[in-house]
């Protein structure tokens, strides 16, 4: 969506009726966010709770290319939303988010206690 679309629908909704107006432009804004979040999340997580889990493993590991893994598992952290900085800038992940988050990402009630282990390790191993 773009601003002059929703300049003009503001426009348009604020002529019929004010309230409702506004809050049609704030839902359609919402909707076509969700579906941009929901689209960038598709393209940068992995296909599926396993190959998640596989690189939550594998980055584990200690060898050089699971450093690597273990930056892309902080990308994914961070595109979740589970990742914050203090005013320090030190990194914390918020482990029961990120479980919470993945576990509805992919619809896998199933993994929880797995990925409770698997992020609660990777965690403390990268410094969070």
């Amino acid at each position: 969506m773009d601003s002059e679309w929703a300049v003009l629908s503001a426009k348009v909704a604020a002529d019929i009726n004010d309230e409702e107006g506004v809050k049609t432009v704030i839902e359609d804004i919402e909707t076509e966010w969700n579906e941009i979040t929901r689209f960038s999340l598709r393209e940068m997580l992995p296909g599926s709770i396993q190959h998640f889990i596989n690189e939550l493993e594998f980055s584990l590991t200690g060898s050089k290319d699971a450093l690597e893994t273990g930056e892309d598992i902080e990308s994914y952290f961070s595109s979740l939303g589970c990742i914050s900085k203090d005013m320090y800038g030190m990194k914390s992940v918020d482990v029961v988010g990120a479980i919470e988050t993945i576990i509805s990402y992919y619809e896998a009630e199933s993994y929880e206690e797995r990925l409770s282990e698997l992020v609660s390790e990777w965690a403390m191993k990268f410094g969070y």
